[in-house]
């Protein structure tokens, strides 16, 4: 069941935590050595999933041709099966590599029945990974989609605000 709105000054306290973690994770990744980026991405997936008290919530590599969607980095909360990072995420999610991918555009399904109809192979593979709600956002680099930032809640259902996507 999907989470009451939080009263105003909640949300503009929450707002103010969210900015804080932006700032401080672009300022961790920004003071990375080369050799350590990975682990400050690492990080920060955990900070985020923390934030919006998620599942799971993971890096995602596109392919050049657009093909071939794995995970490259993530964090899981305890529990939480992870996903192979050999698996490709395209095949079991055609509606959302469209959307994602040609489209340009965030996905956020607060439930599983706000997929649409044309996302049936999604509704299988959201069973199959228990994932009750999830938000992906498309990073593009040069004009070009190449990575996603998807967070996953398995346990209960999200909601994802404007103003956080």
């Amino acid at each position: 069941m999907a989470e009451p709105p939080r009263p105003s000054a909640d949300r503009l306290e929450s707002r103010l935590e969210f900015e804080t973690l932006i700032s401080d994770t672009s300022a961790s990744l920004f003071a990375a050595p080369p050799e350590r980026v990975e682990i400050a991405i690492e990080r920060a997936l955990e900070r985020v999933r923390n934030f919006f008290q998620a599942d799971r919530c993971a890096l995602l590599k596109v392919s050049a041709d657009k093909r071939v969607v794995n995970v490259r980095l993530a964090s899981y909360a305890e529990g939480v099966s992870s996903v192979p990072s050999e698996l490709n995420l395209a095949l079991l999610f055609p509606w959302s590599r469209h959307v994602l991918l040609v489209e340009r555009a965030p996905i956020r399904v607060t439930t599983i029945s706000d997929l649409p109809p044309a996302a049936d192979i999604e509704r299988e593979s959201w069973a199959q990974m228990s994932i009750r709600s999830a938000l992906t956002l498309p990073i593009e680099t040069g004009g070009i989609v190449s990575d996603l930032i998807v967070l996953n809640a398995v346990h209960r259902e999200c909601e994802w605000p404007d103003a956080f996507v």
